[in-house]
């Protein structure tokens, strides 16, 4: 395989991976959505959310809910006429708008007992630049490093990274092509 078909298979797939991955949060982590252990406000403050990730509020329906509220109905606990309003048990929303997002519980006493959490959204990351230098030896497989979003130091709160179809059909299509499989 000559340089130009190897650069070729690099640059199909940066193009095709551009937004490959998204970062699915699980609110409170393993405990979910639930009065009580879980501090909301240290939880949120231990991510970084962006554009396009994915918060995920698992509870149980019969106790609880999830209403997206203001920020004078968050800071008063005020589940009167909420933005939106979510009882499924297990609520995934993709997060769209850069800004604070307000989410408490509805049922009475659970938003001041702690059951309410402010997540704040920044701008999905810029793309990469057009034009790509390479400078210095390559990286054996073994000293390459990856960064990822979220607070690697709770295990319970690294974040799951999905894979676009696309490029993964992107990639082995370029690899059965080229006979590198």
């Amino acid at each position: 395989m000559g340089f130009g078909t190897a650069a070729f298979i690099v640059l199909t797939c940066v193009v095709m991976g551009a937004k490959v991955l998204a970062v699915e949060y699980n609110v409170g982590d393993k405990a979910g959505w639930i009065v009580g252990p879980v501090n909301y406000t240290t939880w949120a403050a231990s991510n970084q959310f962006h554009v396009g990730d994915t918060i995920v509020f698992s509870y149980n329906k019969q106790f609880h809910n999830v209403l997206e509220v203001t920020k004078g109905n968050f800071d008063k606990c005020t589940s009167a006429g909420p933005l939106a309003s979510y009882n499924d048990g297990n609520t995934t929303m993709v997060l769209k708008k850069a800004g604070a997002h307000y989410y408490i519980c509805g049922f009475p006493g659970h938003c001041v007992a702690g059951q309410k959490v402010e997540i704040t959204v920044l701008q999905a990351a810029s793309p990469a630049p057009n034009t790509v230098t390479l400078k210095g030896p390559a990286l054996s497989p073994a000293s390459a490093q990856v960064a990822v979003k979220g607070n690697a130091n709770t295990s319970a709160s690294t974040p799951l990274y999905h894979v676009s179809a696309a490029f993964v059909a992107a990639l082995i299509w370029a690899f059965v092509l080229f006979g590198v499989l």
